[in-house]
Parts: C-alpha cells; sequence; structure tokens
C-alpha cells in the first residue's frame, strides 16, 4: 500500500501535465492559425500592421493611406492564389481520376474537400 501511492501520484502528475501540455500546445497552434489567416485579409492585415509597428497618432495619419493600398493589394494576392490554387487541384484530381481505382478516388475527393 505504501508503494502504490507515491506511484500513482507521479503517474497523476504526468497526465496532469500531459493534459496541460497538450491544451497549451494546442492554443498556441491555434493563435498561430488564427494569425496566418487573419493576413489573408484586408481588416486582418491592417490590424497586424498597425499592431506591429504600434505607430503614434501622427505616423497613423500618414500611414493609413499606404497600409489601405497594401491591405487591398494583399487581398487581390490572396484571392488569387485560392482561386489558381483550386483550379490546381481540380487539374489534379481530373488527372488522378484517370489512373485511381474509384475508392482511391473517392478517399481523395473527402481528403481534398477537408483541407479546404
Amino acid at each position: 500500500m505504501k508503494k502504490i501511492k507515491p506511484l500513482l501520484s507521479i503517474v497523476s502528475i504526468l497526465v496532469i501535465g500531459f493534459v496541460l501540455g497538450f491544451l497549451v500546445s494546442g492554443q498556441i497552434t491555434k493563435n498561430k492559425m488564427d494569425k496566418f489567416l487573419r493576413w489573408g485579409t484586408e481588416d486582418g492585415f491592417e490590424e497586424i500592421v498597425y499592431e506591429t509597428i504600434s505607430p503614434d497618432t501622427e505616423q497613423r495619419t500618414k500611414l493609413e493611406p499606404i497600409i489601405k493600398k497594401y491591405a487591398k493589394l494583399n487581398g487581390e494576392l490572396h484571392d488569387r492564389w485560392k482561386k489558381e490554387h483550386g483550379d490546381l487541384m481540380r487539374g489534379l484530381s481530373e488527372e488522378l481520376s484517370k489512373i485511381l481505382r474509384p475508392e482511391q478516388m473517392e478517399d481523395w475527393q473527402i481528403h481534398n474537400r477537408s483541407e479546404k
């Protein structure tokens, strides 16, 4: 009985540490993905630039038209990339469908949908 208590304590601590590590890692990953996704929108782009450089009021007034211009260009670039990537994946799927068995193609289509 005396040997079981310390062993249970150690196992409990390890389980708690594993769960906390898993949760913290998930939160860090989520935050990085959120920031990555924000870069693709005009508003998100502007927010990230302002958060990064922390301009004072005078600078912000001068920077606003510049940042808006590049936020728009960045949004357009992101939209073009999404379209071109979609075209690429459709082309790949067409060529795969000529070679793959139906069940393989179904697996590919399910996976490809989950990536969007």
